[in-house]
């Protein structure tokens, strides 16, 4: 007993170790200088354009005004993520290759990459086409220099975020995410201790810890939550042998559906047409009667397009005429339509999707006006970046890492159960 826990011990000590040299080795390549820039001049410029600056701090993730070999990090691969998603959801050939097994999934990898490779050399090529007012010694040659530069180290950020899912510990993308959202946080909280001049009194402190620990339960309570819906076989619902209506009451099979199955893509895209709308509306907010009514209005908008959001993107990836055709496919029937004449059960799994999807989006709603709360009563520095997507990430890679390391107690458990009978 004690040689088999030793033994599973080593297993997550050595991916966790792996894990952690791949994440330190890519937050130093961030911050490694690409070659041909002249940074006093860069410096100079972001300290008088703000929109600039907050371009180059977000892909570098740092406060320097340094543009790293790594400072793509692994935004290009999640945009492509999302991209297949979308195409999985609207082209039938490519929602096809997720029913062929590992040759359809090759292909899906194979497709990602190239669109990973794609946005990697669009992002690159903005910021090196955004730099061309700003260096006196900006030409073609240089812009070249520059996207060659960033998008091989999307690249390999891409190859180590697989290298982590494959040999490591966790997810390597969402860990990579994670790792940034921490080391952000990490800076924040360097500063309050620096400066500790800061004009915060201990009831906003205690107000603050408080409301980011509401926020965060409600989060963990969003991720280990579903609606079930019961499920029952055909053929013993025909059956006349069982007793069929303590089969119903039994609440082990069920379909869960999760309130978040759309995960962080709801919050990503309704903050990014607030964020359109906040540019748009600039000029006009600066009239203080217009800006309190925005205030208002904003938070309304921001509970309807969450709904929207979620509900329409929580569609897409169940697709309950998909999931109907599979339950038919393995003969199985769900409980209420089994029961009840007049439904459909396209219809019906649509409804239940919708349903939990709003109610998943009222839980997102309220966690978003937590997280603004708190940088409203703690005024930190750069504290508005860990909000709402920030939360959702760290307890879903915290609870994902949770249960590998269960499997792979459980896997050494079975393996040695075998040894033991085999010998």
């Amino acid at each position: 007993m004690k040689k088999q826990k030793n033994k599973t011990a080593g297993i997550i000590r050595t991916r966790f170790l792996l894990s952690l040299a791949i994440l330190l080795f890519i937050r130093i390549g961030t911050n490694i200088p690409i070659p041909g820039i002249n940074y006093q001049q860069l410096f100079f410029y972001l300290q008088s354009n703000i929109l600039a600056n907050n371009l180059i701090q977000t892909f570098s993730g740092n406060k320097g005004f340094t543009i790293g070999l790594f400072a793509l990090n692994i935004v290009p691969y999640i945009n492509a993520s999302i991209l297949i998603q979308l195409l999985i959801s609207f082209v039938p050939k490519i929602a096809n290759l997720r029913k062929e097994g590992i040759y359809g999934k090759r292909i899906l990898d194979r497709i990602t990459r190239l669109i990973t490779l794609g946005i990697a050399v669009l992002q690159s090529g903005i910021i090196a086409f955004s730099l061309k007012n700003v260096l006196y010694n900006w030409n073609y040659f240089l812009a070249f220099q520059i996207i060659l530069s960033l998008t091989t180290g999307a690249m390999i950020v891409f190859w180590l975020s697989e290298f982590i899912t494959e040999y490591g510990l966790g997810n390597g993308p969402s860990l990579l995410i994670s790792f940034n959202i921490l080391s952000n946080f990490s800076n924040i909280l360097g500063l309050l201790i620096k400066n500790n001049n800061l004009s915060i009194n201990i009831g906003s402190l205690i107000i603050g810890i408080i409301l980011f620990f509401v926020a965060l339960l409600l989060v963990i309570l969003l991720q280990l939550s579903w609606v079930k819906i019961p499920i029952i076989s055909s053929k013993l619902l025909n059956s006349s042998k069982y007793d069929i209506s303590a089969f119903l009451e039994e609440d082990n099979n069920y379909i869960p559906l999760r309130y978040d199955t759309g995960g962080v893509l709801p919050i990503i895209l309704t903050t990014s047409v607030l964020y359109g709308m906040d540019l748009f509306l600039l000029p006009m907010l600066k009239i203080p009667i217009l800006s309190q009514c925005y205030q208002l209005f904003y938070w309304v908008l921001f509970f309807i397009l969450n709904g929207i959001f979620n509900s329409t993107t929580s569609i897409l990836i169940i697709n309950p005429t998909n999931l109907s055709n599979e339950l038919k496919e393995n003969a199985v029937s769900i409980k209420e339509i089994s029961t009840e004449s007049g439904l459909n059960t396209p219809i019906y799994l649509k409804s239940q999707v919708i349903r939990a999807a709003f109610t998943g989006s009222i839980f997102l709603s309220l966690i978003g006006v937590l997280s603004n709360l708190m940088t409203l009563v703690l005024p930190l520095p750069g504290f508005s970046k860990f909000g709402l997507t920030s939360l959702l990430i760290l307890v879903n890679v915290i609870s994902s890492i949770y249960r590998e390391v269960q499997n792979i107690i459980i896997s050494n458990i079975y393996d040695d159960q075998e040894t033991s009978i085999i010998k």
